[in-house]
């Protein structure tokens, strides 16, 4: 019988520090608290998607031209990204009449192709803002994925998938303060 009162117990208090764990995920915030749950074994490192601290995984000469670049992960052929390219063409105006950021269309096609071409300058971006993954994998779920980061290439901010109207405006703002500093 005590055995059993052990082991019950034991399962309460994994239990209990699990959801101690949890609520700290969500207090010190999603990234410290994943990381944590990670290093705890608890959850799966994730290599799919990006997240604020992350390293991006292209060329280097993707985003050190200017101190914020954001990369817009989309395909010309991609139903999702067209229904949000008139979201993506306000960030990109957005982006355009700062001089210290840039934005930059990167798809999985081995070079700048027609399609990939007429759909950045359907976004507002130039030609050489087109940039292929050739070779290079990054950890994108979905497209459309937009990722912001600094010229050491650190992600500053990411969404996956084509923001709601209702998520537009504190996307929007979100790069407007970060590009401010």
């Amino acid at each position: 019988m005590n055995a059993r009162i052990d082991r019950l117990l034991g399962r309460i208090a994994l239990t209990v520090t699990l959801l101690l764990v949890i609520v700290l995920a969500a207090t010190v915030g999603r990234v410290a608290g994943r990381r944590a749950l990670e290093s705890l074994g608890w959850l799966a490192p994730s290599t799919s998607s990006y997240v604020v601290g992350d390293t991006l995984d292209l060329p280097p000469e993707v985003y050190r031209a200017t101190p914020f670049t954001l990369v817009l992960f989309a395909r010309s052929t991609c139903a999702a990204c067209e229904a949000a390219a008139p979201f993506f063409q306000s960030i990109a105006t957005e982006v355009a009449a700062r001089s210290n950021a840039r934005m930059v269309l990167s798809s999985p096609v081995d070079g700048p192709n027609a399609s990939e071409i007429a759909y950045a300058h359907a976004l507002g971006l130039e030609d050489r803002a087109v940039t292929p993954w050739r070779g290079v994998k990054p950890r994108v779920r979905n497209v459309p994925t937009l990722v912001m980061v600094n010229d050491a290439g650190v992600v500053l901010a990411a969404w996956q998938g084509a923001p709601a109207a209702a998520d537009q405006p504190r996307v929007l703002q979100t790069i407007r303060s970060t590009l401010g500093r």
